[in-house]
């Protein structure tokens, strides 16, 4: 069975991709992708946010990207296929995958559970300070996952991050007068780099799954691996502060003494090393995390890091 024709969207930056094209034809392809697979369509339907075309049915999730976006997709079957089975914690299963008229796809199992973030606000402090410890162990387990291939790509990467880092964050409107401040701040800060490991890179509250059993919440998968890559274990972090602990009293530092942070390093200039990876993330955003911090705005980067990545608690 195949599609006759399919016109593809025109790639447009501006317009959201799964808005290129009205939902009945994305579903009509989503079909078409299930049937080539032999995969049940049922109960089909577009999960309302992310980057690709995503659609969640009876217990399956298929995602259409790009062509230009083709690396990711092939990221995300190779981080699924190695981590299968490996932790404690489940990760999606793939079923199949393929390409549409060029565009890459990946069909993968469905994991039970909600979105983290969609009870993250209701939890009590003691639910968010346990579900923040167990996010550090999974980390840690993540990071210690051997055999992920490592391309050498991390320290020119991490190089480029360096050189458009002002660039990088005036593009998403800064203002000028915290674009003055990031590279004195940092200048100051010695990042240590650790031994490389797999990173998620992109722990959102989105990502991380939960379900309440025996009456407590706790993590029930991990999605998402398009952005995944080897790298520093501090990158990781980054996602976690600005869209999961928010700068909530503790949460920080249970995550950290979860994930085996030395002690000595639950300081001020740990938090420094902290917000010094998250404006180097390439998804980093220091407008976001001054949204994040709430108003009065900071004096500085020493008064952020007391806000958001405050250690000592």
């Amino acid at each position: 069975m195949t599609t006759p024709t399919w016109n593809p969207p025109p790639y447009d930056p501006e317009v959201p991709f799964r808005k290129t094209l009205p939902p009945e034809e994305w579903l009509r392809v989503v079909r078409e992708i299930c049937a080539r697979h032999r995969v049940s369509g049922d109960g089909l339907a577009m999960f309302p946010s992310g980057s690709d075309i995503v659609f969640g049915g009876d217990g399956i999730v298929v995602k259409l990207s790009r062509p230009r976006w083709r690396a990711e997709i092939e990221a995300e079957v190779s981080a699924l296929t190695h981590l299968a089975g490996r932790l404690s914690c489940p990760t999606p299963e793939v079923v199949a995958t393929g390409a549409f008229h060029g565009w890459p796809y990946v069909i993968m199992s469905r994991l039970p559970g909600v979105a983290l973030g969609a009870v993250w606000p209701e939890l009590a402090r003691s639910e968010r300070l346990c579900l923040s410890e167990a996010l550090g162990r999974l980390a840690a387990a993540l990071h210690a996952v051997p055999g992920f291939p490592d391309d050498g790509s991390w320290p020119a990467f991490l190089a480029e991050r360096r050189k458009e880092v002002v660039a990088h964050h005036r593009e998403l409107g800064l203002s000028e007068t915290w674009l003055a401040r990031i590279e004195p701040f940092l200048d100051s800060v010695p990042l240590r780099e650790a031994r490389p490991v797999f990173l998620h890179t992109e722990l959102l509250d989105e990502h991380v799954l939960v379900e309440e059993r025996g009456g407590r919440w706790e993590l029930a998968g991990m999605l998402d691996f398009a952005d995944s890559r080897v790298g520093d274990p501090q990158y990781e972090i980054a996602a976690l502060i600005e869209f999961i602990f928010r700068g909530e009293p503790g949460c920080l530092p249970a995550y950290l003494r979860a994930y085996g942070w030395d002690a000595r390093d639950l300081n001020h200039e740990g938090g420094r090393r902290l917000a010094a990876w998250g404006l180097l993330h390439l998804f980093g955003s220091l407008p976001r995390v001054l949204t994040v911090a709430g108003g009065p705005e900071p004096a500085d980067f020493d008064e952020l890091v007391e806000r958001l990545y405050r250690l000592d608690t």
